[in-house]
């Protein structure tokens, strides 16, 4: 008892002889002080009826304007409670919209605010993002982003979501809807991917980060000054570096084996020219995996292309969509 004693007042914390036993080392442990952390404060949030937290007013600042666009904290089991933002209709064709790695569902606001009259948009945003917790659990169990997509498969679920569902995934997110597809790809209706991630391995990744760094500081800052007053923490969803590390060793991991037959669904793969985080060779070589897939490339457009080009994707996202309504 006194070492454990010790160690919690090392992290600040005070520990029960379960917490010493339930996790492998200290590292696993400060990751789930994070996380009860970030359930607490979840928990306050509801039990007040008011979100005051941050990530609240850039949801506002994004969405506010659109009319039953809502945010919801699902919580799936005791270690996973979803941040979530919808406007789910039994009236309305499911759209699920998978963001980047650590990228805050503000990003999709272009696309939210165009197809919400029309579709039953939803946004989860990853565990470890924004109000989302439940990490040390999908670290525990987690070994790629297969994982995350049965996660997903299971908040649609719990929302009462039966209809086929078009998936857009953008760069990671992009490698978590080919997954949700593996799993269950009768429950797909189309999947869009834009600049999207194909199982990357471990190559490349300390390079494409700084390239992310330097667009969003370039040509995402004028999206971030006309929408969110200047603030680019309004794009962003998750500050620990160990989470991010998980998140990208689960996407190296990640592989998603082609189907012999052709996709029972379309397929768009878009892609920005002058993206240097995720290239368009890979684009190509992606849209080469996939029968009868369309593929359309912006010469002039980067990484965030959803953002910057919002105009030209939402065309063409929703001439794909129409396909199958």
């Amino acid at each position: 008892m006194q070492r454990i004693r010790h160690v919690g007042e090392l992290l600040g914390a005070t520990l029960s002889v379960g917490d010493a036993y339930r996790y492998p080392n200290v590292d696993a442990l400060r990751i789930a002080l994070r996380d009860r952390e970030r359930r607490a404060d979840v928990a306050d949030v509801v039990a007040a009826a008011a979100f005051d937290d941050p990530f609240a007013r850039y949801y506002r600042m994004a969405f506010g304007e659109i009319d039953g666009f809502e945010r919801t904290l699902l919580e799936l089991d005791d270690d996973v409670v979803l941040d979530i933002l919808h406007n789910v209709s039994p009236d309305k064709p499911p759209l699920l919209l998978l963001a980047p790695m650590a990228c805050l569902g503000t990003a999709w606001l272009h696309q939210v605010r165009e197809f919400a009259a029309d579709y039953s948009i939803i946004v989860c945003h990853y565990p470890g993002h924004a109000g989302s917790s439940g990490t040390p659990a999908l670290l525990s169990a987690a070994e790629t982003l297969a994982d995350v997509a049965r996660l997903f498969w299971t908040a649609l679920d719990r929302l009462g979501i039966d209809l086929p569902v078009h998936l857009v995934g953008w760069s990671m997110g992009g490698l978590v809807a080919q997954c949700m597809t593996a799993v269950d790809p009768g429950r797909v209706a189309s999947m869009t991917l834009v600049n999207a991630l194909d199982a990357p391995g471990n190559s490349g990744l300390d390079r494409a980060m700084r390239e992310l760094v330097h667009e969003v500081s370039t040509q995402v800052a004028p999206e971030v000054y006309r929408h969110f007053e200047g603030d680019h923490l309004a794009i962003k969803a998750c500050y620990d570096a160990s989470i991010l590390d998980a998140y990208l060793r689960f996407a190296s991991a990640t592989t998603v084996k082609k189907d012999p037959a052709a996709p029972r669904f379309p397929v768009l793969v878009l892609a920005g020219g002058r993206d240097r985080v995720i290239p368009p060779e890979a684009s190509r070589r992606l849209w080469e995996r996939f029968d009868s897939a369309g593929f359309e490339l912006l010469d002039e457009a980067g990484h965030y292309l959803p953002m910057t080009h919002a105009d030209w994707f939402n065309e063409r996202l929703r001439q794909h969509l129409e396909v199958t309504v």
